[in-house]
């Protein structure tokens, strides 16, 4: 089989067997526009500080799509006390990955330029509009209380073990560098993933071997992302395959939204 085939096949396994995830609100784009620059400048100046990078052009790609997550989130996980029928308040939350390698525009000018740099890192921060606070959710070593500050601020409490499900899967797209396809549910969702990270020959008998790698006894352990109600919250298990690692993870989330692992176990890792 060629590698067309494989491409298609791959895309096939993408689209059949991943949980579609609804997409509540899009951000509306008609906001100030100074508001953006200062979310941008502040990101930029706590970045530069908290990883002691000096006066290095750093280059920053706002995740409208991480925001959406967050809005459904806020909207999914309202307090009980607002009404059906009542508006949902939701709170201006900016998102911004942050790379040494980019392009910077101006005017339909390249202003700033770096590419091609050997490992370069990705870093993900959170800006609060109304605030000004800023929140490391990857990359930082502050990453955890990151992400729970961010839980805090916006109210995020889970009243059941589906709203506990929901939390936990926008978290690993926001705490993920590579964070769509980062949650596996089975066997063909895992050859989907790992398809996307082969590098070997191009032709099916190739990836066959290097699949075949992995044991069957881990494949068979896969499972949906599987949430239970403990005395003071909930716990979520999951599974997650990042840069050719899959790992088996079981989250607590107390009854304030707040989150820590309990258990993470790296179950098989793919090496050229």
């Amino acid at each position: 089989m060629d590698t067309r085939c494989i491409l298609i096949f791959a895309a096939f396994l993408k689209l059949a067997f991943t949980p579609p995830v609804p997409h509540l609100f899009t951000p509306s784009t008609e906001q100030d526009p100074t508001r953006v620059d200062k979310g941008e400048l502040a990101i930029d100046h706590d970045a530069k500080e908290s990883l002691k990078l000096g006066d290095q052009t750093l280059f920053l790609t706002r995740r409208t799509d991480l925001e959406e997550e967050l809005i459904g989130l806020q909207y999914i996980l309202k307090p009980p006390t607002i009404k059906p029928g009542e508006r949902v308040p939701v709170r201006c939350i900016e998102i911004m990955d942050i790379k040494l390698e980019g392009f910077k525009i101006k005017d339909n000018f390249v202003t700033a330029s770096a590419v091609d740099l050997d490992d370069s890192q990705t870093w993900r921060a959170a800006y609060d509009c109304t605030g000004g606070r800023i929140f490391h959710l990857y990359g930082f070593q502050d990453d955890d209380s990151g992400i729970n500050n961010l839980i805090k601020v916006l109210g995020l409490r889970p009243s059941s073990e589906s709203d506990a499900l929901v939390l936990a899967s926008d978290l690993v797209r926001l705490t993920y560098r590579d964070s769509t396809d980062a949650v596996v549910r089975d066997g063909l969702t895992l050859m989907a993933a790992s398809l996307r990270d082969y590098q070997g020959p191009r032709n099916l008998k190739a990836f066959e071997r290097y699949w075949s790698r992995c044991p069957a006894a881990v494949i068979r352990q896969l499972a949906a992302p599987y949430a239970a109600s403990v005395r003071d919250g909930y716990t979520v298990l999951l599974f997650t395959y990042v840069e050719k690692v899959l790992t088996k993870t079981k989250i607590k989330i107390n009854g304030d939204g707040t989150t820590s692992v309990i258990e993470s176990t790296k179950l098989f890792a793919w090496t050229d």
